[in-house]
């Protein structure tokens, strides 16, 4: 099914510009700063785990396994303050 063309009204209608709210802007810019530090710290603590992982003998690895955990814990938390930047950008497409 084919869509029929704009008229003239939608086109204006869709080229408007929206004020935006202020207070909604200042609430993201201080989640995004907080979202931010949160990536910082969550990937200073992957690289000092990882630093401190001995490396893997026969017998009892029971210690790196706990750090690998860990390390795979840390990283979804990355990955989710990712999802939640992009999540606020998204909002004022």
């Amino acid at each position: 099914m084919k869509k029929s063309p704009r008229t003239p009204s939608e086109i204006a209608r869709l080229e408007t510009n929206v004020i935006s709210n202020e207070s909604m802007i200042q609430i993201s810019n201080l989640i995004t700063m907080e979202i931010i530090e949160i990536i910082n710290i969550c990937t200073s603590m992957k690289m000092s785990i990882s630093l401190k992982i001995p490396s893997i003998q026969e017998g009892n690895n029971f210690g790196v396994e706990i750090q690998e955990d860990i390390v795979d814990d840390i990283s979804r938390v990355e990955n989710g303050s990712m999802d939640c930047i992009d999540q606020i950008a998204n909002y004022y497409q």
